[in-house]
Parts: C-alpha cells; sequence; structure tokens
C-alpha cells in the first residue's frame, strides 16, 4: 500500500465528523417514523498544504493522477491523532492556487476508505 506524501499541512486542519442521518419512512396512513442511522459513515480531513515548491507540487499531483477515482486508496499519516489511516481523495478536482514566486497551495479532501 502506497503513502500519501509527506508535505507541509497549513491550518485549519479540519477533521468532519461521520455523518450518521436519520432515515425516514412514510406509512400508508401518513405517519412518518424516523430512526438512526446504523451503519457506519465516513470521516474527511479537509486541509491545505501552503508554500509547497513546484517540485512538492509536482509530488503532489503524482500521487493525485495514480490515485484518484473512488476505488484507489492509500496510507495518510494523520498529524493530528499520529495514526496511519486509509484514505481515498474525496474530490473531483485539486484546489492549486499560486502563492507566490516558485510557490502554490493545494487544497485537499480525504475520505477513510471503509
Amino acid at each position: 500500500m502506497a503513502d500519501y506524501p509527506t508535505l507541509p499541512i497549513g491550518f485549519p486542519y479540519d477533521v468532519k465528523p461521520p455523518n450518521y442521518g436519520v432515515i425516514r419512512t412514510q406509512f400508508e396512513l401518513g405517519y412518518v417514523q424516523t430512526r438512526p442511522r446504523l451503519t457506519k459513515s465516513a470521516r474527511r480531513w479537509q486541509f491545505e498544504h501552503r508554500m509547497l515548491t513546484v517540485s512538492e507540487k509536482a509530488t503532489w499531483m503524482t500521487c493525485w493522477t495514480t490515485y484518484k477515482g473512488s476505488g484507489n486508496t492509500f496510507t495518510f499519516h494523520d498529524p493530528e491523532s499520529n495514526t496511519d489511516i486509509l484514505v481515498r481523495f474525496a474530490m473531483d478536482e485539486p484546489t492549486v492556487t499560486w502563492a507566490g514566486p516558485g510557490r502554490y497551495n493545494i487544497g485537499v479532501m480525504l475520505e477513510e476508505a471503509l
């Protein structure tokens, strides 16, 4: 299993809790029953790599082109909990912005692979 590249992560570093939601069922007589959804839901991580050099940006873009798509998973080291987690990209396209001469910011959203 390949690893996510080790690059500087800027703040805010946001871990989104699982969205369990509620299931609603309409009965024939018009009553609505609700119950909590009991299936496991994926956690998400949203953060930005800031002030990357051209070579660091190229490393990240190589990771993106290799693992984009819902079925491709890789290992991400969560700096907040200091654990390795199996994740996938949870975005259609990366957010790459120019941060100055030879520097770039890349917005990332990862989703836990269940």
